[in-house]
């Protein structure tokens, strides 16, 4: 009796785990969360579709809705406007209205979105490709995304910012850059 309720437990132990490992990448691929700056406003973009705006002063739902596409993620690029990307393309949004104000469509699918800096007139952003980094200016004033400059790439997997310095690796190279407002792009070093 004793040996198998032993192997009902591994059992259900080994189904446990596995499940574990088959939802873990849903669950990722599916879910985005964006804090607003100034960290008044968060929103979850869940299943692709459906949107949750939630004020954390208050504690409460702000707006809960189905929207009319699927978006991959979502970002907040000011304290007052979220950006939706659709795989090559971004749209620039109210957070509450969800009324579309820009689009902009990209040749190639966006990998990554990385909000650099944000004062009350502007943010900066950083938009990947699989072969390009580009470096974005938002006016809030106009919401306007204007094109600061560009850079290609051999390939993009991942990114981490640290100290005003961007690491870029991908299967062969490590690129550091460093991010000046006035200059754009000033590359460090590229390491084998």
């Amino acid at each position: 009796m004793r040996k198998q309720v032993k192997i009902i437990n591994k059992l259900i132990l080994k189904f446990i785990v596995l499940l574990i490992f088959l939802l873990i990448p849903n669950l990722k691929s599916s879910l985005a969360i964006s804090l607003s700056p100034d960290e008044k406003l968060c929103v979850e973009l869940y299943m692709y579709n459906k949107y949750y705006l939630f004020d954390l002063e208050n504690q409460r739902i702000v707006k809960q809705t189905i929207l009319d596409d699927y978006y991959n993620k979502a970002f907040f690029i000011s304290s007052d406007k979220i950006l939706l990307q659709k795989n090559n393309s971004i749209y620039i949004m109210d957070p509450v209205l969800l009324k579309k104000e820009r689009e902009i469509e990209f040749n190639e699918e966006i990998k990554e979105i990385s909000i650099l800096k944000e004062n009350e007139n502007e943010s900066n952003l950083l938009i990947f490709t699989n072969y390009s980094i580009k470096y974005f200016k938002y006016i809030k004033n106009d919401s306007y995304l204007k094109l600061i400059t560009q850079k290609n790439l051999v390939k993009f997997n991942d990114l981490k910012s640290k100290d005003g310095n961007i690491y870029i690796a991908n299967n062969l190279f490590l690129s550091i850059a460093k991010v000046n407002s006035l200059l754009g792009f000033i590359w460090i070093s590229i390491k084998n």
